[in-house]
């Protein structure tokens, strides 16, 4: 897994000059630890089937073996156990996964974002869901605690990070997290006013928004592929 990392801000040169640049160039508008965030590519063969029996085999001590418990779990009390929040007793859902192929259907995972915010560890995944000829676009935030992680429902401005993962096609991503054009004049032009001194700003990222139209084509290269 190619990993990239990101000093979002300045280089502090003492605690005030940190503050202040947390105060006008925050991330995610939360007080990230070091002001770090770890971009990651997933190679193009990466996959997640839903090879675990039980919990137990899954574990979740990375954001990848949640997925993959999400993937296996086949009934609502191994379910809960991926979540930090209450889920409803789906048995229609898990009556699919008992009844489905364990090889066509799988997750592909494409970019993920990992930092630290009051004391706690958060993973952004970007991935598609493959389920024998169609795809579909989706993302999880998880957060860990005590060694494990779970999903979590966003709120706030992670709300805004959870939908720009989800509709942003990964060639979109690579270009917001390496600082790289992607040929699109409206999106380039956003990307320019999104960074400082070739750091990345991404609260104002979140907020950015373009008065250029793009073209249906530009928008292809935009959007995930897979959005209807």
């Amino acid at each position: 897994m190619k990993t990239i990392l990101i000093n979002i801000f300045f280089i502090p040169l003492c605690a005030l000059g940190q503050n202040r640049y947390l105060s006008n160039y925050p991330s995610f508008g939360l007080e990230i630890k070091d002001q770090l965030v770890f971009y990651e590519m997933y190679p193009n063969d990466f996959k997640i089937f839903g090879k675990c029996s039980s919990y137990t085999n899954c574990e979740n001590k990375f954001p990848e073996q949640t997925l993959m418990s999400i993937l296996s779990a086949d009934n609502h009390g191994w379910d809960q156990k991926n979540y930090n929040y209450a889920l409803k007793n789906n048995l229609e859902k898990y009556k699919l996964i008992n009844d489905m192929s364990r090889q066509s259907v799988f997750f592909k995972p494409l970019v993920k974002v990992t930092f630290e915010w009051n004391k706690s560890r958060y993973a952004i995944i970007k991935y598609h869901i493959h389920d024998n000829d169609k795809v579909i676009p989706s993302c999880n935030i998880l957060v860990e605690k005590e060694n494990r992680w779970f999903v979590i429902k966003p709120n706030g401005i992670l709300t805004k990070a959870y939908f720009m993962f989800n509709y942003l096609s990964q060639k979109s991503l690579n270009a917001i997290f390496t600082n790289k054009s992607i040929g699109v004049k409206a999106f380039d032009e956003q990307l320019e006013s999104i960074y400082l001194n070739g750091m990345l700003d991404f609260k104002k990222a979140l907020n950015s928004t373009s008065t250029t139209k793009m073209t249906e084509e530009e928008l292809k290269l935009v959007l995930d592929p897979f959005i209807n």
